[in-house]
């Protein structure tokens, strides 16, 4: 076989494995790519810009030293947000969430003296913890020292920057506490005096000191700026067992009191209700129950299901950013179920802490009268349940992804009922409770599951901000792939047995709508993006037939 003919499979391949997760990052944070500084900038000389190359998830510690405390600010061209962190009257240090990435210029806005400024990026960052600084003017030879305390899995950011009152040079400065040097930069101001900036970093648990000698700067004096900031990793975890509520259980876990808000949602248009909340347990959810306040006769029909999201940081759960994938264990019951309890057992899918949970109810129409508690959702001691948003709806009885809902006490919602997140949905779930920070859920994955949810995390894991956009992104590569795909393969026959296969144009454009009834399906792309497409189609197909009947009856 000749290499040529491989050429489509493996470009098949390779865009087949497009979508690969990134591992999350666990104990100490870590520095990340390549620390940038810059000495002697702002005022008369250049400008205070440090370029580097962002990473959505990891926190960038940015300093200035040295006129850096009235009216400045940090910003980036990638437009993601700062926030001081520790400042003194000889500088500050600022920190960015990264949420936008890419290669990044990162700006220090109207420094009033030569400046100094850093920047260092770090992988695995909880949150910031203690902060400590000092300032002031020393002879040298000195060692200046501060203290910050820390526990186990933190870092320690240290900005240290100075200014040569004696003249140019900065000489050499030395870590005493076993701190490791990130950058420095060294530059004589255009008044020929040396100006030091540098960022060190150091993983230690306790109070510590945290020291830095300067020397060989024949005795003269200089004024500086030390800054600390703990940079919290992933704790330690310890692990308990238990079985939790969650939902809307009642206070005490399970109050019932016979009273009904869903009597006037009108079921008959097709609602689901649900509850959502994050899990913080490892574990598994064993059931979801509700209670029936009286028998019925009628032919209703009573539905239940439960639905896993995993969400990136700033993504709203259940919606376009972060669709809720439909769990094993859903079911409709029989018609005419009697007053009383109504449960769905649980699965083997294992919920992981931070995973989105929705529990959802629905009913065949309208009457369905579900008990309530004495509470409602959000309550202390009824469960962990999020309010808001309380109740949510989603069109659909039960569907296989919720992508699109709002919350019941909207205006024009059809549950905006007094009361309606006091009804009785709860589920109970199994697991080890962890104590710690919390880690970040993993990616969908999707391993032993369906075609819609391998599809759904594919697309919003490519643009994680966005899942209608990384479902059009992904639209166009399969639509891409086929095209190509029919191309060389009509191509290839046609060149090796010599004749002339042709391949309808408007096929294409069948396998085109195929696939956007398929994204739609799915969560992917919304539903009026499939109808308006559909319309202009039936438009296009009525002008070209219109045309077609018209010529023929003037032929005749």
């Amino acid at each position: 076989m000749r290499s040529n003919r491989l050429l489509p499979l493996f470009l098949i391949i390779i865009s087949l494995l497009i979508f690969i997760p990134k591992a999350n990052a666990s104990g100490s944070p870590i520095i990340v790519g390549i620390p940038v500084a810059q000495s002697a900038c702002g005022s008369s000389n250049a400008a205070c810009q440090l370029t580097m190359t962002v990473i959505v998830g990891d926190v960038v510690l940015a300093g200035c030293f040295s006129g850096c405390t009235t009216g400045i600010s940090v910003s980036d061209s990638l437009a993601n947000t700062w926030t001081n962190v520790v400042s003194n009257i000889e500088g500050q240090v600022w920190k960015s969430a990264i949420t936008i990435g890419g290669s990044d210029l990162l700006n220090f806005a109207s420094p009033s003296a030569f400046s100094g400024v850093v920047a260092v990026q770090y992988s695995g960052v909880i949150s910031i913890g203690n902060t400590n600084q000092a300032s002031g003017t020393v002879t040298t030879p000195t060692t200046v020292q501060s203290s910050l305390s820390t526990v186990t899995n933190d870092a320690t950011f240290e900005m240290f920057g100075f200014f040569n009152n004696g003249g140019i040079g900065c000489d050499t400065s030395t870590a005493q506490n076993g701190q490791t040097k990130s950058v420095d930069a060294c530059v004589s101001t255009p008044s020929n005096n040396g100006e030091y900036i540098s960022a060190w970093n150091q993983v230690i648990t306790g109070t510590n000191n945290y020291g830095i000698n300067i020397s060989g700067l024949g005795g003269a004096s200089i004024i500086y700026g030390h800054f600390l900031v703990e940079l919290q990793g992933s704790q330690p975890q310890t692990t308990t067992i238990i079985s939790q509520c969650y939902g809307n259980c009642g206070s005490p876990p399970i109050t019932i009191i016979n009273a009904n808000a869903t009597h006037t949602v009108n079921f008959n248009l097709s609602y689901t209700l649900f509850y959502e909340f994050q899990s913080n347990l490892q574990g598994k959810v064993n059931n979801v129950t509700v209670n029936l306040g009286k028998s019925y006769s009628n032919g209703q029909e009573v539905g239940l299901g439960w639905y896993l999201a995993n969400c990136g940081a700033g993504q709203l759960p259940f919606t376009l950013q972060c669709a809720g994938t439909l769990q094993p264990g859903a079911s409709i019951s029989s018609s005419n179920p009697s007053k009383g309890k109504i449960t769905i057992l649980g699965s083997d899918t294992v919920v992981s802490p931070g995973t989105w949970i929705g529990i959802a109810v629905t009913g065949l129409f309208s009457g369905l009268d579900l008990n309530q508690t004495n509470v409602s959702c959000g309550t202390a001691g009824s469960g962990v349940c999020n309010n808001p948003p309380g109740m949510s709806f989603t069109r659909g009885i039960i569907p296989n992804i919720i992508s699109d809902s709002s919350v019941c006490s909207s205006v024009a919602s059809p549950c905006n009922i007094s009361g309606i997140s006091n009804t009785l949905l709860y589920a109970w779930i199994t697991g080890s409770i962890i104590t710690g920070s919390i880690p970040p859920p993993t990616s969908i994955g999707c391993i032993n599951s369906d075609l819609s949810c391998f599809m759904v995390a594919s697309a919003c894991g490519l643009t994680p901000s966005n899942c209608f956009v990384g479902g059009g992104i992904f639209l166009f590569i399969y639509f891409m792939i086929f095209v190509i795909g029919i191309t060389l393969t009509i191509s290839y026959i046609n060149r090796e047995y010599e004749t002339q296969v042709h391949f309808p144009p408007s096929l294409f454009f069948l396998f085109f709508l195929l696939e956007l009834f398929m994204f739609g399906a799915i969560g992917l792309i919304p539903q009026y993006v499939v109808i308006v497409i559909f319309i202009f189609t039936g438009l296009g197909v009525a002008g070209y037939f219109g045309s077609s009947f018209a010529g023929r009856g003037k032929s005749e």
